[in-house]
């Protein structure tokens, strides 16, 4: 598991908000492919019900040219996952989902443990 030099609050934190993409994962490289983002003004972001002990749910728009018009749920479960499920518009729906285990190690540092659970493409 990576140690990575960034808090377990501040990797929840970044884990629950879909805006920093934008920012943060810009210059990355997926597939060999340089990532650029645009950010746009987010839609109906909110609080899906109450927060509680266990948690809460989020639930957004896009925040990019890329994700726009998709549908957004980002699920905090305590004290450790993040829970994330993109719903895509265009012809076909995709879905795709992700779950993140962050574990802290230090006061600075933390590991996350993420899987993609499922990919699926829905005619």
């Amino acid at each position: 598991m990576t140690v990575q030099p960034i808090s377990y609050e501040s990797m929840v934190e970044n884990a629950l908000d879909p805006s920093h993409a934008p920012f943060l994962h810009s210059g990355l490289k997926r597939n060999g492919s340089e990532l650029s983002f645009q950010s746009i003004p987010m839609e109906n972001a909110r609080l899906s019900g109450k927060i509680a002990a266990g948690g809460f749910v989020i639930k957004h728009g896009g925040y990019d040219p890329r994700t726009k018009g998709m549908d957004g749920v980002r699920t905090f479960k305590a004290p450790s996952l993040v829970d994330v499920r993109y719903t895509y518009a265009g012809g076909a729906v995709r879905t795709s989902r992700s779950s993140s285990y962050l574990v802290p190690r230090s006061r600075r540092e933390s590991s996350p443990a993420s899987c993609c659970p499922s990919r699926r493409r829905l005619l």
